[in-house]
């Protein structure tokens, strides 16, 4: 008998911690001891080297910026994601989402693609779509609000 092989994005990631997301007191906890994976504008994952696919917070920041995504939890460990430009980084390797797929562990490689769509959707988001006006992120980077009108809006999680 044939054994499944382990495929990438079969994985189901992270523990997503809804309830953390309005708690800047526990995020900010979290951050303390937790990991970030940076992406580029492309949305490619920068690492400091092929093991090193996620940093720890002290190297992005001490407090954590207001801009970073909270993703979820694994193990009591909070996972971040940032934008490359936010940061002081510099000089990165880079990996595409497919070559994360099948070079990389199966949650790594899921906390990669989470990562991706919502920094993809936090990044063009910037504007309400009932009034124009702009938003800004809440839920540690899972909602927008529109400043003018007050419209929340949410990504979409399609599987």
């Amino acid at each position: 008998m044939i054994e499944p092989v382990d495929f990438a994005f079969q994985h189901v990631g992270l523990e997503r911690s809804e309830p953390l997301r309005c708690q800047p007191q526990q995020l900010d906890a979290l951050w303390a001891t937790g990991k970030v994976i940076v992406l580029n504008e492309h949305g490619d994952a920068c690492c400091a080297n092929a093991q090193q696919i996620f940093f720890a917070t002290e190297n992005i920041s001490q407090n954590r910026p207001h801009h970073a995504t909270f993703l979820g939890l694994h193990d009591g460990l909070g996972y971040f994601a940032i934008t490359l430009e936010s940061t002081h980084l510099l000089g990165m390797e880079t990996v595409n989402i497919r070559s994360a797929a099948s070079t990389w562990p199966v949650l790594q490689s899921s906390i990669f693609a989470q990562a991706k769509a919502l920094l993809h959707w936090q990044s063009q988001s910037k504007f309400c779509g009932r009034c124009g006006g702009l938003v800004d992120l809440k839920s540690a980077g899972y909602s927008a609000a529109c400043s003018s009108c007050g419209l929340i809006t949410y990504p979409q999680s399609h599987p």
